[in-house]
């Protein structure tokens, strides 16, 4: 469902390869933060379906402030923001 409000160059990398698939959880605690260069997601989920098998992971996640309103549309001080990282990229 994502892949309709991504980019064009970036649903390419995302399910262009063979091994694109995209796994997805239910809502974990976590937190969404600014960084250089870009954002850092931390937290924890216990599940996610078809995570053994996928090359990207997507989690929804609790932004605040400012972090929100880069990730989606304008919003109010707290919104879930739709997050997709490359399962390689997790710690």
């Amino acid at each position: 469902m994502i892949a309709a409000f991504l980019d064009r160059e970036v649903a390419r990398e995302i399910f262009g390869p063979p091994d694109g698939i995209v796994a997805w959880g239910p809502v974990g605690p976590a937190e969404l933060s600014v960084v250089p260069g870009g954002f850092r997601l931390t937290g924890a989920w216990n599940f996610a379906s078809g995570s053994h098998h996928a090359s990207w992971l997507g989690a929804h996640v609790v932004a605040l402030g400012p972090t929100a309103s880069r990730c989606a549309a304008p919003m109010a001080a707290k919104s879930c923001a739709p997050c997709c990282f490359q399962r390689a990229a997790r710690t």
